[in-house]
């Protein structure tokens, strides 16, 4: 194994997670495939967009955006509504943000269209990395 440490990591890449919960798991995949679809046409051209991946869960009833910004203020600006509000932190401080955002996100449509809710967001500063020997 090998490890890097990271310094300065404030200022450096974030790593966001999306929960949300899925009121169909049959359609989880499926939902997934058009989420990536939406993410590479409305965010992958923003300033700071790095990646995203998405994950469904065993059972398909959670799904996560696990999705890398150059900073964390380019996530922000990225993902602020045209009213400047950006996500919140858990689902019980704003429940209808999702819904709210239809109008002028194409994922956020997507996603609700699809019986996605929302469950948390949290952003992460990278500290510490372990890769596998080459």
């Amino acid at each position: 194994m090998t490890y890097q440490q990271h310094s300065g990591y404030e200022d450096g890449p974030v790593t966001v997670l999306v929960e949300f919960s899925l009121s169909e798991p049959d359609r989880a995949a499926s939902l997934a495939r058009a989420v990536a679809d939406g993410i590479a046409e409305s965010f992958s051209g923003r300033p700071g967009f790095l990646s995203a991946s998405l994950l469904v869960s065993t059972d398909g009833r959670r799904m996560v955006n696990v999705a890398r910004w150059a900073s964390e203020q380019a996530w922000r600006a990225a993902t602020a509504s045209p009213n400047g509000s950006t996500a919140p932190a858990r689902i019980g401080e704003d429940p209808q943000w999702l819904h709210s955002r239809t109008a002028d996100e194409p994922v956020a449509r997507i996603l609700a269209d699809g019986g996605a809710t929302l469950e948390r967001v949290a952003a992460f500063h990278e500290v510490q990395s372990v890769a596998a020997l080459t």
